[in-house]
């Protein structure tokens, strides 16, 4: 019989000041080199890029592209909630999905 153990969900981590900062500055901008941030907050590169890798293992923070919702040709960005009650969500989710945008 073949098992496979499911991955255990990683350990939260304390977040202390160089964390938040890290974490501020690649929201502001998710290219800034570790050279830059390591300059803004007085630390080193080597530093910046040890705590980057424990954010991205310890999944406090991972790296994703965002699409420019202008940029892609749509004037506005809506998000909207929907209560279900006779049919299961995931049923109703599958069906919105397959709607033309």
């Amino acid at each position: 019989m073949n098992t496979v153990a499911a991955k255990a969900p990683p350990a939260l981590i304390a977040l202390d000041a160089t964390d938040e900062g890290i974490i501020a500055l690649l929201r502001a901008d998710g290219r800034m080199p570790y050279r830059a941030i390591a300059r803004e907050l007085g630390v080193t590169e080597s530093t910046v890029r040890a705590r980057v890798r424990r954010l991205e293992e310890s999944d406090t923070m991972r790296v994703v592209a965002v699409t420019d919702i202008e940029a892609a040709g749509y004037g506005m960005l809506l998000a909207i909630g929907v209560q279900v009650e006779t049919r299961a969500p995931e049923a109703v989710a599958r069906d919105l999905a397959s709607l033309p945008e």
